[in-house]
């Protein structure tokens, strides 16, 4: 009867896994693809560079924004959503039609983008 119950919790915690969007990252493949596509415009620490910096990025933006910011910024920016119209007031951008976040192409892919927000969470 133990066994039973036991199988049973382990079934029901793997289903629930298997349903959720959980999005398994990798913080140290995302600091390689800043170094490599994201350093030029943005530092580490506090302080701005072309773009803003990372540090504690993450205390202001819910995973889920970066994410989409970082695999379409452009999109992001004309969506009209609350996190990005607040980002537009406090980097006094709100007027403006186009980011200046350049990613070549139209963004990272998905699996970059996991990666570099497992990342940003570490600054």
């Amino acid at each position: 009867m133990i066994l039973r119950g036991t199988l049973t919790a382990v079934l029901s915690f793997a289903l629930v896994l298997s349903m959720s969007s959980i999005a398994f990252a990798d913080a140290g493949a995302g600091e390689a693809v800043y170094k490599k596509k994201c350093k030029a415009c943005h530092s580490t620490s506090s302080k701005k560079v072309l773009g803003p910096g990372l540090a504690g990025q993450m205390k202001i933006h819910t995973p889920e924004w970066m994410k989409k910011w970082l695999m379409d910024p452009q999109g992001t920016w004309v969506a009209g959503e609350a996190e990005t119209e607040e980002m537009k007031t406090r980097l006094k951008r709100s007027k403006k039609k186009k980011t200046k976040m350049k990613i070549k192409g139209k963004g990272l892919p998905e699996g970059e983008a996991n990666d570099v927000v497992d990342y940003l969470k570490t600054l």
